[in-house]
C-alpha cells in the first residue's frame, strides 16, 4: 500500500476514552503501560511493515477526552461530562476548564488538566507537548503534523498548528492542482490562490462574468461533456460541472454560465 499513497496520515489519537474502565492519556508519544498503546510503538510498527518514515504525519488532538468522578490518571472513573463538541470531548480552545490544574509528562510526553474539587481529568495535548511531539517528527524523518480539527484550535503562541509549524521549520510549498470551478468555497473555486472564480447559483438567471470563447466548441447534445469542460451556447460561454449528455446549457444546473463572449 505504500507505493499507492503520498502519505499516510497517522490518527496518533483517541488511546483512551469511555470505551475503558480507568482514565488514561489520549495521545501519548511514548509508555502506555496501562493501554499497551503509543504514537511511538505506532510509528515503528508502520516503518517495520513497509511504510516510508517520510510519508508518515503524526496526528495531533486539538481537542481532550473527559473522564469524571475520577482520582486521576490510571483510576477508574464515572462518566465522561457533557463536553463542547460532543459527549466527553472538549474542544482545545476551551481548555483548561475553569478550576483545573494543568499536569504535563515530559517521559510519557502526555498532559491532562485535573480539577480536584470536581474530579474530572481531561486528557488534551499542550504546546509543551506538541513541541516535543514535533521535534520527535523532525528527529525520526516523519512527513509532518496534521490535526483533527482545525475550527477547534486556540489563537496566538496557545495555538498548537502554529506551534507545531514552529519547529518543523520549512513547510512544503507544494501547489495544490485542483480544479472545481463551481464549488461554493471561494478559496477552493479559486484553486486555493492559483486561479480564477466564477460565481454559480442554484437557479435563476445568468450569472458570473464575461468569459472567452475563443477557442472552444459549441455545445452539442450528441456529445458527452465531463466536469471542467467548456461550450458556448447562445453567445454565453459555459462550464460542465460533472459528466452530461444532451442537457441544454442554461436550463440544466450541471452547467455553470461563465457570461457572455
Amino acid at each position: 500500500m505504500n507505493s499507492a499513497l503520498s502519505f499516510w496520515n497517522l490518527m496518533a489519537y483517541d488511546y483512551a476514552g469511555s470505551w475503558l474502565t480507568f482514565a488514561d492519556n489520549q495521545a501519548n508519544l511514548y509508555g502506555g503501560m496501562r493501554t499497551n498503546v503509543s504514537t511511538d510503538k505506532a510509528f515503528k510498527y508502520f516503518t517495520s511493515n513497509g511504510a516510508t518514515a517520510s510519508k508518515i504525519n503524526m496526528g495531533i488532538p486539538l481537542y481532550g477526552r473527559a473522564f469524571e468522578n475520577t482520582n486521576g490518571i490510571g483510576q477508574p472513573y464515572n462518566g465522561i461530562g457533557p463536553g463542547t463538541i460532543e459527549a466527553g470531548i472538549y474542544s482545545y480552545k476551551t481548555l483548561p476548564l475553569a478550576g483545573a490544574t494543568l499536569f504535563e509528562n515530559k517521559t510519557d510526553v502526555t498532559s491532562y488538566s485535573y480539577d480536584s474539587s470536581k474530579k474530572e481529568l481531561v486528557s488534551y495535548d499542550t504546546p509543551n507537548i506538541v513541541k516535543m511531539k514535533t521535534q520527535y517528527v523532525n528527529d525520526n524523518g516523519m512527513g509532518g503534523t496534521m490535526f483533527w480539527e482545525l475550527s477547534t484550535d486556540k489563537k496566538g503562541s496557545d495555538s498548537l498548528v502554529l506551534t507545531a509549524a514552529s519547529v518543523l521549520g520549512s513547510l512544503d510549498t507544494t501547489q495544490n492542482h485542483i480544479n472545481f470551478p463551481s464549488s461554493k468555497w471561494d478559496n477552493i473555486r479559486k484553486n486555493m490562490g492559483g486561479g480564477t472564480s466564477t460565481t454559480t447559483t442554484g437557479g435563476g438567471g445568468p450569472t458570473g462574468t464575461p468569459g472567452s470563447c475563443s477557442g472552444v466548441d459549441a455545445w452539442n447534445s450528441a456529445t458527452a461533456y465531463v466536469g471542467g469542460q467548456k461550450v458556448t451556447y447562445n453567445g454565453r460561454l459555459y462550464t460542465a460541472k460533472w459528466w452530461t449528455q444532451n442537457e441544454t446549457p442554461g436550463k440544466a444546473d450541471v452547467w455553470t454560465d461563465n457570461g457572455a463572449c
